[in-house]
């Protein structure tokens, strides 16, 4: 469907860009969805495994990014949290304020480092221009107006308007 097309594109376009880094490894992926999850990790050179408590049983996760459907996270929230490695959560974190009453107070209980993704900050042309902003060439930056304008989809179905998705 569009709403899988869509987001396996936004959340391949996140993995690619976690995998870029040298100073991590994307080590594996989990994914119910086996075909969707297989290419992720074809993609962004994990491995994939179908089976939660394998990934989290596994000694070599440091920590853990949820990019999943927005009524999925809580569910996954609540069983990668209590591992006490970093959660690093797509957003919307989750789909109402008691569910995120829900996981900060289990992250708070585990002392477990969780955090929602607001992943335009770490998107590669933000890491470019902070970097044409420190070296001075454009002078110095006294005030910037920004607009992040994209097309919205009129599909009722489509994963940014179906409010069953959150």
């Amino acid at each position: 469907t569009s709403q899988n097309g869509q987001f396996f594109i936004k959340s391949s376009i996140f993995l690619q860009n976690v995998a870029d880094h040298n100073d991590r490894n994307l080590v594996v992926i989990y994914d119910d969805v086996a075909d969707r999850g297989q290419r992720f990790a074809t993609e962004s050179g994990a491995q994939y495994c179908g089976d939660l408590s394998t990934v989290l049983a596994r000694d070599d996760v440091d920590g853990y990014i949820i990019c999943s459907e927005n009524t999925r996270h809580l569910a996954l929230l609540q069983s990668v949290i209590p591992m006490g490695k970093p959660v690093f959560c797509e957003k919307p974190f989750t789909i109402n304020a008691a569910e995120a009453e829900k996981v900060v107070a289990c992250a708070r209980a585990q002392d477990t480092f969780l955090m929602e993704a607001m992943w335009t900050r770490y998107l590669p042309h933000m890491r470019r221009i902070h970097e044409i902003i420190a070296s001075g060439g454009i002078g110095e930056v006294r005030t910037v107006f920004a607009d992040h304008t994209q097309f919205m989809p009129t599909d009722p179905e489509h994963r940014i308007n179906a409010l069953s998705l959150g």
